[in-house]
């Protein structure tokens, strides 16, 4: 029998108090699926066969119940703190459905939909694999600026703690690790800690003494960490300096399990060179966001919404929201002759971030993990290092590992990437995310939840 799936608009729900009910009658047994639209956001969606009725998805509210032989399939819980039920009870000729919804709920806020079916995989493979994930041991050894906030650190060693796990099978949990926890008004103390503890390659650059100097000229509203490189006694080295920034901040949630990913692609690449800007960073941002917000894919989709929309307020991303599927084509073709000492621009992150959306949505866990295998033999193979003979760009033969682990070349790629950037940047401009505390009403802090 073809599927027949009716679509009702129950905007009326959303005047009934919180103690009343909506009855509605489905006519006739045979059809196989219904769906109902609430307030243009959530879809609650039943199917029917011989033996059961089931809700099968609800969204935001992601639970489901089976009925059988006539009983009653009923769903309740809270939504922002007000209780909602959903009942359907299977009778001789008819469904009857019953729901109690909250009053005046903005559930667009509460929505899990990433803006296409590809972000909604993406975000499906890490969630899947999170739940792989062994429950081991870390290995990591914490030096605490005693003036750091209590929660800021819970939160940051919570999500360090699950990053080892995640990564464990390109990088084992058990390697140690060793992370300094302090804030911006007191980086003195981490720069100083740094300055013993890292090997002399380490600090190169100068950036140590820029991210002082940013600290005094900014004070608490400067905050970040970085996989700094390695102590001198081998031991990886990650830092920390938090600031006033609300424990809604998307940039900040997603910090420890950004950086612990630099620590996992320096341990499997051994180093940063075979990787081009927006694959370094791009990775990190993207995997950060998720183990960060791993508990709720509402806040994930808050808080992913809170970033892009910062494309509209950085000065090197002018113009972006208007680039085309063919600009974004030729921005990763000019991005490969970027050093791996240029990554900083912002776009590199975000972009690249829109980018392994991409293609974990596309082409699975597997296939991404093993690019990251895949690029240090290759580029031994055809450079002898990280980095091209007589250059400072990354090895060429990335473009072999991303083909082995793909089945397509970069440049025939980026086509299709440079399509999912232009649709993912549509529909982010359309969202109006929740920031700082109020984005704590959706889902608190992973580390802070129960769940």
């Amino acid at each position: 029998m073809k599927a027949l799936v009716a679509a009702l608009s129950l905007a009326a729900i959303a005047t009934l108090s919180a103690t009343t009910s909506y009855a509605q009658d489905v006519q006739s047994v045979t059809l196989p699926s219904i769906s109902y639209v609430y307030s243009s956001s959530v879809v609650i969606t039943f199917n029917h066969d011989s033996n059961a009725t089931t809700i099968v998805r609800t969204t935001p509210l992601t639970k489901g119940c089976t009925s059988h032989g006539g009983a009653s399939c009923t769903l309740t819980g809270l939504i922002q703190g007000a209780k909602y039920k959903i009942s359907i009870t299977q009778k001789t000729t008819r469904w009857i459905l019953n729901m109690t919804m909250p009053l005046n709920i903005d559930l667009n806020r509460f929505s899990q939909d990433l803006g296409s079916s590809t972000a909604n995989k993406s975000r499906a493979a890490f969630l899947a694999q999170l739940a792989l994930s062994p429950n081991s041991t870390s290995n990591i050894e914490y030096i605490v600026d005693p003036t750091m906030p209590a929660d800021k650190q819970r939160i940051i060693k919570a999500d360090l703690n699950v990053s080892a796990g995640f990564w464990g099978a390109l990088r084992p949990a058990s390697i140690p690790v060793r992370v300094y926890l302090g804030t911006s008004t007191n980086f003195q103390w981490i720069y100083d800690n740094l300055k013993n503890d890292l090997v002399p390659e380490a600090l190169d650059g100068g950036w140590l003494d820029y991210k002082l100097a940013r600290a005094k000229s900014d004070g608490q509203s400067f905050y970040g960490g970085g996989a700094a490189g390695y102590g001198k006694d081998g031991r990886a080295v990650l830092f920390f300096n938090t600031g006033w920034q609300s424990l809604g901040d998307a940039g900040e949630a997603g910090i420890a399990a950004h950086e612990y990913t630099h620590v996992m692609q320096r341990y499997v690449l051994n180093g940063m060179g075979p990787m081009l800007c927006w694959v370094r960073e791009g990775h990190a941002v993207y995997s950060g966001f998720n183990l960060g917000f791993r508990t709720s894919t509402a806040a994930f989709r808050n808080a992913w919404s809170q970033i892009y929309s910062g494309f509209t307020g950085d000065p090197s991303l002018s113009g972006v929201l208007k680039m085309s599927q063919s600009d974004w084509k030729q921005w990763f073709i000019t991005n490969e002759t970027t050093t791996p000492s240029q990554c900083d621009p912002y776009i590199n992150y975000m972009a690249g971030a829109l980018a392994f959306q991409y293609l974990y949505g596309t082409y699975g866990w597997q296939a991404v993990n093993n690019f990251f295998t895949y690029l240090l033999p290759e580029a031994t193979k055809q450079c002898g290092s990280g980095l091209q003979a007589n250059s400072q760009l990354s090895c060429s033969s990335w473009k072999t590992a991303y083909r082995r682990a793909f089945g397509v070349s970069p440049t025939d790629d980026y086509s299709n990437i440079g399509s999912f950037i232009v649709q993912e940047l549509q529909w982010t401009t359309r969202q109006s995310p929740l920031t700082n505390d109020g984005a704590l009403k959706i889902a608190p802090p992973a580390a802070f939840s129960n769940k």
